[in-house]
């Protein structure tokens, strides 16, 4: 009887997934939304600052799917809880961090009000 060696199969790698950090767009849109942009983020600042692991960010890719860089909004403004400050990424990967932005908010204008 005649026994053959079992030949051990690496298992193939994963392909490395790009998940673009900008889209080379200004932020923001018009001059008019810059002022209102830096009162939204600023007064969220404030008021969530005494809540541990509250993170309020904008501007930011949000990507749901892992795998998929399709998958992503870019909300001018968005909050998230159970963050670690010292685990902060850019781009934000919901399952990368195991949670989803709490609230999500988007100005628009002429170009973006017509988006669905």
């Amino acid at each position: 009887m005649t026994y053959r060696a079992a030949h051990k199969i690496a298992p193939k790698a994963k392909p490395t997934i790009y998940y673009p950090e900008t889209d080379h767009q200004p932020m923001p849109d018009a001059e008019y939304q810059a002022p209102i942009y830096r009162k939204v983020v600023s007064t969220l600042e404030f008021h969530l600052s005494k809540i541990p692991g509250a993170l309020v960010n904008g501007n930011v890719f949000i990507y749901f799917a892992e795998g998929n860089p399709r998958r992503t909004i870019a909300p001018d403004c968005y909050t998230s809880y159970s963050i670690s400050r010292l685990r902060r990424f850019n781009p934000y990967r919901c399952p990368r961090r195991a949670t989803i932005p709490t609230c999500c908010g988007k100005w628009a204008s002429r170009p973006t009000s017509s988006w669905k």
